[in-house]
């Protein structure tokens, strides 16, 4: 009785008969009209769908052989490392040749190839780990005596790194009776003169054993043909029928090879495919019978009417079901939606379905416009994030920067690149920055320049603007008259002198840090010795050349600490340049230089053994040129800072010096994650670390992004305020740092699977039960 009533209720309902309607129309019709396409035209798509599948195993097979092919040219990357094969002569030290026969048994040849080889460009000889040939008796003993296309001189003298050569001889005493030769001319980056070529020995039966699955039937065929002469190396098939397996190849080496072609040998019709490895110059060739093909084909199409009829049987039975159940969605959609957006659907019960729907779509537009707005807004943030990490040197470590670039409309195309640094008053930062980037446009258009301007954020406040200058002319004559340009419109549209610190032209943009750091230094010194406002880093150097006694015996004693890892002669040192910095009375100029080349030798000693120790992150020299170091006592900080770290590092070990940093970011994140301003720039600033190393050191050691962190705490509150206060869901999104509800309940949907509102009811009440 009561399912008679809910049937009559549905079927008196728009939206459900309009379902069954739209059932019978988008299941029936389709069906019909995709049934004519497959009598007509869909036999094509079945065969290609067929024929891939057929040739699956062959592809796969090849693509196996390419890999031991590359695990082969591994393999003389290695001899490559070894300086032994390029160091010795055994003609000038014939002691050696049984200590380079024991290197060459080190490297272990994989199954495809039997035998390696090497010959000396030096020595003029051909090694393998039994015997030693002169070039001159191997050729004659074994290339003149045998069938094959082995040019090792031709080789030699070719621009080509790698080469493949026939080589047939039965009493060949590192091969059978059939044989590849595949070379391999070191160094292998091309970038040095060879000196090397590796052979590799690869047989006939090794051949067979790694294609072998790519035969499939007793009646198909597979040749490896040369690509340049059309020639038929090897010929592997189950089948005893010899005449017919000559007959092919003989056709084979007559075509011209595509992908896939047909072709007839006695009175039968064959399939042929050909796929080309990556890695050696050869083809592969399967050979089937087309017959496979066309029974496959039939008893697909046979399935199919099968189905087609299948389906229409039940059809009719399953449609009223399915359109039942997809209606119960359509409520639950109007639930969700009416949960989501409580604030914004205030008649939202005495709404239909259509209703709800339509008022959710209207306010996502508005919303997605909102969106679009803030999007354009980040762009010009993340531009900036990209450039500061070139800038700052951590271009390198952040992967598939140049495409993040690209993306983001910066194209590095120039040849040159060089920073320039101003030093402005704090007053109208963000309108200084704004007017110099239309200044500087004119330059941009008319002499095709690259020109990015940077806001810089030191430890104290925004003071500093960086400009990446890209150009196709190295001329610092036209790099000071730029600086010149950008400083009298200043001075004409604000009234304030600004200083310039000018750095040299990197022909690498992964470098451009290293001419910031020249500009900076340069500013440094305008700011506190010359009264120049304009000035390069060759002009600095020329000026500054005998101004002081540089203690350079304090710094190979600080070089030595550091080899040796003594902490005590670390420190003493380190006290020796404190006390030299403040008894030699220099100016904070030379003060602060002395600082950054103490900061350089500690880094250079350390990356000759850890390259990734932590400590090399730290952003020292930037701290250096920061508005607040202006005094000794605050570049006598900055010392004791890096003395205190570097002894640190050596006391406690590089383990529990990253944990003590993990653990000062945790600490960070817990106090403050709840803020809506909480921000990974606000977490490097307090760290004085960069942004982009910080995200990249987070996720190495804890595989979580501070994203994901951040959201996982939030998550964690929530919940708990969900569970144990009477808080609307907008209070608790604010509560746990969301500017947005819609946000905090999209977020919290893709982490629990279920709305906030719904996570309350289902486990609020079993709370109270227990």
């Amino acid at each position: 009785m009561k399912f008679a009533l809910f049937l009559r209720k549905l079927i008196n309902s728009k939206i459900y008969r309009n379902f069954i309607v739209s059932y019978i129309v988008i299941l029936f019709i389709p069906l019909i009209v995709m049934s004519a396409i497959v009598l007509y035209n869909f036999v094509n798509v079945l065969k290609q769908e067929v024929e891939a599948n057929l040739t699956n195993s062959f592809r796969k097979t090849v693509e196996y052989f390419d890999l031991h092919v590359q695990k082969l040219q591994e393999i003389s990357l290695q001899i490559q490392l070894n300086e032994i094969f390029r160091e010795v002569n055994i003609h000038q030290q014939p002691d050696k040749a049984i200590t380079l026969k024991k290197e060459l048994q080190k490297y272990s040849v994989n199954s495809l190839a039997d035998k390696i080889l090497v010959y000396s460009y030096e020595g003029d000889y051909i090694l393998s780990a039994d015997y030693v040939y002169s070039l001159k008796d191997f050729i004659e003993v074994y290339v003149e005596t045998s069938e094959n296309n082995f040019d090792l001189k031709g080789f030699k003298h070719s621009s080509d790194k790698d080469g493949v050569f026939y080589f047939s001889r039965a009493n060949l005493t590192f091969g059978a009776s059939k044989n590849i030769m595949y070379l391999n001319k070191l160094p292998l980056n091309g970038l040095e003169d060879p000196y090397l070529i590796v052979i590799y020995v690869i047989s006939e039966s090794s051949l067979r054993r790694i294609l072998y699955p790519a035969i499939i039937t007793d009646d198909s065929y597979l040749f490896v043909r040369e690509p340049e002469t059309g020639k038929v190396l090897f010929s592997f098939s189950e089948s005893n029928n010899s005449e017919r397996l000559m007959k092919i190849s003989e056709n084979l080496e007559n075509y011209y090879i595509n992908s896939q072609f047909t072709l007839e040998v006695g009175g039968k019709e064959f399939t042929a495919f050909a796929v080309t490895p990556s890695n050696i110059d050869l083809e592969f060739i399967q050979v089937v019978p087309a017959d496979i093909l066309e029974n496959k084909i039939n008893n697909i199409r046979v399935i199919y009417l099968l189905g087609v009829i299948l389906i229409f049987a039940i059809g009719s039975f399953v449609i009223p079901l399915f359109a039942r159940m997809n209606y119960s969605l359509v409520k639950k959609l109007k639930e969700y939606i009416y949960d989501m957006l409580p604030h914004r659907l205030e008649n939202g019960e005495q709404m239909d379905e259509i209703e709800v729907l339509e008022n959710a779509l209207l306010y996502f537009k508005n919303e997605s416009k909102e969106l679009k707005k803030m999007s354009d807004k980040y762009s010009y943030v993340f531009r900036q994030y990209l450039l500061h990490s070139f800038i700052l040197g951590q271009a390198r470590q952040i992967e598939n920067i140049l495409e993040s670039c690209r993306l983001s409309g910066l194209i590095w195309d120039k040849k040159y690149y060089a920073v320039m640094a101003f030093k402005v008053s704090k007053n109208m930062y963000v309108q200084k920055i704004r007017y110099i980037q239309e200044v500087l446009n004119p330059l941009y258009e008319n002499k095709g320049l690259q020109i990015f301007v940077l806001e810089m954020s030191d430890f104290s406040s925004k003071s500093k603007i960086a400009i990446i200058i890209g150009s196709d002319e190295n001329s610092e004559v036209l790099l000071k008259e730029y600086a010149i340009y950008v400083v009298e419109a200043l001075k004409e549209e604000f009234q304030e002198d600004v200083s310039v610190g000018i750095g040299e032209y990197v022909t690498d943009v992964f470098d451009v840090h290293l001419s910031y750091s020249q500009a900076l230094r340069v500013l440094d010194y305008n700011s506190t010795i010359s009264n120049s406002s304009i000035m390069t880093i060759s002009e600095l150097n020329k000026t500054t050349e005998k101004e002081m006694k540089y203690p350079v015996k304090l710094f190979d004693k600080l070089e030595k600490a550091i080899r040796d890892a003594n902490i005590w002669e670390i420190k003493e040192s380190m006290d020796e340049l404190m006390m030299f910095i403040s008894t030699e009375n220099l100016n904070v100029y030379w003060a602060k230089s002395i600082c950054v080349d103490v900061i350089t030798t500690i880094f250079k000693q350390l990356l000759l053994t850890e390259q990734d120790a932590i400590i090399l992150k730290k952003p020292y020299i930037e701290k250096i040129y920061t508005s607040d170091v202006s005094s000794f006592e605050d570049i006598k900080k900055i010392m004791m800072e890096i003395t205190d770290d570097l002894v640190d590092y050596f006391t406690v070990g590089e383990d529990a010096y990253e944990l003590k940093l993990l653990r000062k970011i945790a600490q960070y994140i817990r106090q403050n994650y709840t803020k809506p301003d909480f921000s990974i720039q606000s977490l490097a600033d307090h760290l004085h670390m960069t942004p982009p190393y910080l995200s990249q050191y987070f996720k190495k050691k804890t595989n979580y992004t501070i994203s994901e962190y951040v959201t996982k705490l939030r998550m964690r509150k929530a919940k708990e305020l969900l569970l144990n206060t009477d808080m609307s869901i907008a209070d608790i999104a604010a509560e746990v740092g969301y500017y947005s509800v819609s946000s905090f309940i999209r977020r919290f949907r893709e982490m629990e699977k279920v709305t906030p509102g719904e996570y309350k009811k289902k486990y609020a009440s079993k709370e109270g039960k227990s």
